[in-house]
């Protein structure tokens, strides 16, 4: 009997020693310099800590010494002596705020990116690295970014990031939610300033002449744009994906732009440039239009039926990408080009009418990187050409990207 459970008591220490060396180490602490430079990492209770000095070592998403630590990591501390924070360093953690000390000069690319819960962040006075590219702006979450009065590169006013002239608004936090005033100093609002912040609605003054790309891009909620006279450039996509926009209107003294019915055009108006993304059902493009240009319609999703007259010469790329509501589309008969990706994953076409006596120039190929005019329509959309036309168009690109082609 005794000898069974000396049996029995050695098989569970046995076990227990075999379960403990299976058991993986959790590592809480450790080197993160970079080139030998003495940084060192340490986790307690939810609190990261960075200490020592030098520059921090860049990381791969999966290469951070902390990776597995990341969904605990509720506090961020970086002592004074850190110089410059890698990158993905701190991308995916649970943070709620960020406090970059003044010792450090440089964050890398996405060193912060998607940590979705930070409401604030704060930098410090040596920071000249762009902070558009440092992920601290992926958190819809954020609402204030306080920078260092003595940072000679970056200013923030109302919690909203400009260079150091506040000539240039340069990101907007996206958790803002109310009616943005830009102010009077403003010259240039910078690509993606604004993109997917929640902002109901924006001033914008008469200093402002340049728009940059996307700069109000996913813009949810903003359902009115007003573009003063002042305007003198308006960059690709400024107001696309802003699903509640239904109107854009221009200021009639504007020297380079005009708008009708809401829709953005050139001054001549023969340059269609934006369609607000809310507009629905069809539109009839007005016979001054000769270019649809660069992503005019794009992500258009309440968009039906799109009639294009005869004056339109050229399609340019990604003109009606993302327009999943398209159902039918008419080309007019002096089209001679559709740029790349112009329909792109337009999945609802259930026909496209062409009146081009020759087939205007299209892409198509079987390889992404190809860029086609009609990348994700189904090959089975029925084309309708004219018909002293259907063989040419057949033996074109047409033939390979659409299989039913008639008149």
């Amino acid at each position: 009997m005794k000898k069974n459970i000396f049996f029995l008591i050695g098989i569970a220490i046995s076990l227990c020693l075999t379960n403990c060396k299976e058991k993986p180490e959790v590592i809480t602490s450790g080197a993160c310099g970079a080139n030998g430079d003495h940084l060192t990492w340490q986790f307690t209770n939810g609190v990261l800590t960075i200490s020592g000095s030098g520059e921090m070592a860049d990381y791969g998403h999966y290469t951070v010494p902390w990776a597995h630590l990341r969904e605990k990591i509720k506090t961020l501390i970086i002592e004074i002596g850190c110089t410059t924070i890698g990158t993905h360093a701190f991308e995916c953690c649970a943070l709620t705020s960020i406090d970059i000390p003044n010792s450090v000069t440089c964050i890398g690319m996405d060193a912060f990116g998607s940590c979705l819960n930070v409401t604030y962040a704060k930098i410090g006075s040596s920071v000249t690295s762009d902070l558009r590219y440092s992920g601290i702006f992926d958190s819809n979450e954020l609402k204030i970014i306080d920078v260092n009065s003595n940072n000679p590169i970056y200013s923030s006013l109302e919690g909203i990031l400009y260079n150091k002239l506040q000539d240039t608004l340069m990101a907007c936090p996206r958790g803002k939610a109310e009616t943005i005033i830009i102010p009077n100093s403003v010259k240039t609002i910078g690509n993606h300033a604004f993109i997917f912040c929640q902002l109901t609605s924006v001033e914008i003054p008469n200093s402002v002449i340049d728009i940059g790309n996307s700069a109000f891009g996913g813009c949810f909620n903003l359902e009115k744009i007003e573009i003063p006279g002042s305007v003198i450039l308006i960059g690709i996509e400024s107001f696309g994906l802003c699903n509640s926009l239904t109107t854009i209107d221009v200021d009639v003294s504007n020297p380079n732009y005009s708008s009708d019915d809401g829709i953005l055009y050139n001054k001549l108006q023969d340059v269609l440039m934006c369609c607000p993304g809310a507009k629905t059902e069809t539109i009839t493009i007005p016979n001054t239009v000769e270019t649809i240009g660069f992503y005019a319609f794009s992500r258009c999703g309440k968009l039906t039926s799109v009639i294009i007259p005869n004056s339109v010469t050229y399609i340019e790329d990604g003109a009606f990408s993302y327009c999943t509501g398209l159902t039918s589309v008419t080309i007019g008969s002096a089209v001679s080009m559709i740029g790349r990706h112009s329909f792109k994953d337009c999945t609802g076409l259930k026909s496209i009418t062409c009146n081009a006596p020759l087939p205007p120039a299209i892409i198509f190929g079987n390889e992404p990187e190809q860029l086609s005019t009609f990348d994700g329509v189904p090959q089975t959309t029925p084309v309708y050409v004219p018909c002293d036309a259907v063989s040419v168009y057949k033996t074109s690109n047409w033939g390979k990207a659409f299989s039913k082609i008639e008149c």
